[in-house]
């Protein structure tokens, strides 16, 4: 589904993605650690508190099978094609999972522009939420433009095209006693570098 934003973005639903990607979304779920495991990279500015980053040292094996599918060629295929790019790489930098709790939320923005090491330009995101029942008065309800609003529930996945200005977040604090879980790949365009004078690492709405 197609969201009403003025940049493109789209939902899928459970149904889709478990045919797009046949994983054990629960398996995957299952294998994030707990919050207080010292391989989370835990943030603690004003615009995240509190989120957390787990890379490859965090994933078990139904997390790095469904990882290499998110960022391999079919998926970087179908991410191209569905926003009109002659091709795109998928990587995790700044991805892979994605743990916040009680309190925690992320601040609207704009994402970096570039890969650090490759210099090509960030065009996409997808996100891929992992929360079982998950109810809107929980908080960490995903929002996009400032218009669109997404519930983090099980197996639903987001995409949409990140530019300076595809503001994003989930501003809404999350309650105690509620975790929300996703796993976020991004993908470049090998085709397009950025030139010094333009890079930029996140935009907050809140700071322009």
């Amino acid at each position: 589904m197609k969201l009403d934003t003025s940049f493109p973005a789209f939902s899928l639903d459970p149904a889709t993605v478990a045919q797009v990607i046949p994983h054990d979304l629960d398996a995957v779920a299952a294998e994030f650690p707990d919050p207080d495991d010292p391989r989370w990279l835990t943030f603690r500015g004003p615009h995240e508190p509190m989120k957390r980053q787990g890379m490859s040292d965090c994933w078990g094996p139904a997390t790095t099978a469904l990882i290499l599918d998110l960022i391999g060629p079919a998926m970087c295929r179908s991410v191209a094609e569905m926003l009109g790019y002659d091709v795109l790489v998928g990587d995790v930098y700044g991805g892979g999972m994605h743990l916040s709790g009680p309190g925690a939320f992320l601040s609207t923005h704009a994402d970096f522009n570039f890969h650090p090491a490759t210099g090509w330009r960030r065009r996409a995101n997808l996100l891929l939420y992992l929360n079982e029942g998950w109810q809107e008065e929980w908080g960490g309800v995903l929002e996009l433009d400032h218009t669109a609003k997404v519930l983090p529930e099980m197996g639903r996945m987001v995409i949409f095209e990140t530019s300076d200005q595809s503001w994003h977040g989930h501003p809404a604090p999350i309650t105690d006693g509620h975790w929300r879980k996703s796993v976020a790949a991004y993908y470049f365009d090998p085709l397009d570098r950025v030139p010094s004078s333009e890079t930029h690492d996140t935009l907050w709405w809140d700071e322009r």
